[in-house]
């Protein structure tokens, strides 16, 4: 007897079984790791050959022989899908030593007994029980098993932050149209009443976008704060009761939150100041060089090239920049020829009209502002070697030698990968904040800098110094470990990454 399927439903349609694809125990490979992974990869569940307490993915089915002589055997086979499926003793699985090998046989007395079913492909598999008693026919019973998965997509894309206002597929992954779909597209435990809910329950594939309006093909999705980080746990019922879940984000089209109010290059001076002492930020900056608009980093340099209004050694270390055309930047001459040691320093961060000019929020500036703050804090960690030998400074250190005529380009894509994961773990703000570009993008801009840093590390010709080398490999380590979306780490979604090798 399947647990997601009556005994008329045995063979036809059959029992449903979940891939066991998800990471129940949230266990990684180790350092090193057995090939082709790499350290700090989640093991998906169906890689596990281990007690697995947390492990809940499983179909039991219970071994029963009514009326038969205790002294028989009932031999349990697999008659087709060997691989689709593997077999337990227990829910929680346990060693390799415990999968169950077939054919194998159960004394009558033992019964009844259990046995757990794992989706190991996507596909079908036959579970096939016999039992042939002293002097009688031979007589068999059979569980036709097929291994789902619930697949979404929008385009050809399986997306970690989906558009707004855009059709998302939804697809049962090896059902068959033999089986019945209760469909939940909006997770609020209704299946039957809600518009685009109605006559889909004969549907394997069904699609819907999440939108300004209710229909038969959309989902409302209001556009205002409240929901401008909506996640939909869609789910799906089979026949037998088997239950998929799916969490899916839509970003909304615009960005949501408390409006900028600043006007006049004033007033916008007046609120970045005000949200940037709202983060508290306490740090060690550096007084502005003297000299006219030629001296480089002066106070009329900062004022002529990038519209700084206010004297930055009164403390003004967080301002408006009317001529700065992207969201911020932070200026510092760490990048500098002959910029080592006492010589290396940091002096103000600068937001520039983009959020104004984009309809961004104070959240939004908040987090661009949390985004240089990271900037800050890299380069303190260079100028002051503190903590000592930290990845900043070696880098910094390993470049100027490396790379002497702009040594910080070697790693700007070190610094840039965890300025946009500062975003991407910012709950304040929207999806729209990180997807889809062009305004911010950070989706799109972590995975490009991560990447390229990636490709740094994984390649001993590029930084040819062990230690080093060793010492960026562990930054990449803690940045993929910090990732707040596990489809990233998933192969097959639009922003997947890898962890170095």
């Amino acid at each position: 007897m399947a647990a997601s399927a009556t005994d008329a439903q045995e063979e036809t349609p059959g029992a449903a079984v979940m891939l066991n694809d998800d990471n129940d125990n949230n266990n990684v490979y180790p350092d090193p790791a057995p090939a082709p992974h790499r350290p700090l990869e989640p093991v998906w569940d169906l890689e596990e050959t281990e007690l697995s307490p947390e492990e809940d993915d499983l179909m039991g089915i219970t071994i029963v022989c009514q009326q038969c002589d205790p002294n028989g055997t009932v031999r349990l086979e697999v008659t087709g899908g060997s691989t689709t499926i593997r077999l337990w003793p227990r829910a929680s699985k346990g060693p390799r030593s415990d999968i169950i090998s077939v054919p194998k046989d159960f004394p009558i007395n033992s019964l009844p007994q259990s046995v757990f079913v794992e989706g190991m492909k996507i596909g079908a598999a036959g579970l096939k029980l016999t039992y042939k008693p002293a002097g009688g026919s031979m007589v068999s019973d059979k569980v036709n098993i097929h291994v789902v998965s619930l697949i979404e997509r929008q385009g050809s894309a399986r997306r970690v932050i989906n558009v707004y206002n855009s059709a998302i597929r939804y697809e049962v992954d090896g059902g068959t149209n033999q089986f019945r779909y209760s469909w939940d597209l909006n997770g609020d435990g209704d299946r039957t009443t809600d518009p685009f809910e109605i006559n889909t329950d004969t549907k394997r594939t069904v699609q819907v976008s999440y939108g300004p309006a209710e229909s038969a093909s959309s989902v409302l999705l209001p556009r205002d704060h409240a929901h401008h980080r909506q996640t939909y746990n869609v789910s799906v019922q089979l026949t037998g009761g088997l239950i998929l879940y799916r969490p899916v984000r839509v970003a909304l089209d615009n960005f949501y939150g408390t409006p900028l109010m600043g006007v006049t290059v004033a007033q916008r001076q007046t609120e970045v100041a005000a949200i940037a002492a709202s983060l508290n930020p306490s740090f060690s900056f550096d007084n502005t060089p003297p000299g006219n608009a030629s001296v480089l980093f002066s106070q009329a340099n900062h004022e002529a090239t990038d519209g700084i209004t206010l004297v930055i050694n009164a403390g003004n270390r967080y301002q408006y920049a009317q001529l700065v055309t992207q969201n911020a930047l932070t200026t510092h001459n760490a990048f500098q020829p002959g910029g080592a040691g006492d010589n290396r320093r940091v002096y103000v961060v600068e937001v520039g009209k983009l959020p104004y000019s984009t309809n961004q929020t104070r959240e939004d500036v908040a987090s661009t502002i949390r985004h240089e703050n990271r900037h800050v804090v890299q380069q303190i960690a260079v100028r002051d070697n503190s903590p000592a030998n930290n990845v900043w400074r070696q880098l910094d250190d390993f470049y100027a030698v490396a790379n002497p005529a702009q040594p910080g380009a070697g790693y700007r894509n070190f610094m840039e990968a965890e300025g946009h994961l500062t975003e991407l773990n910012d709950t304040a703000i929207g999806w729209y904040h990180l997807y889809p570009s062009p305004v911010q993008g950070d989706l799109e801009q972590f995975r490009r800098f991560y990447t390229d840093a990636l490709g740094t590390v994984d390649d001993p010709r590029r930084i040819n110094v062990a230690t080093v080398r060793q010492a960026a490999r562990q930054l990449l380590q803690s940045f993929y470990s910090s990732l707040p979306f596990l489809e990233m780490k998933r192969e097959g979604y639009d922003f997947y990454v890898r962890p170095p090798q």
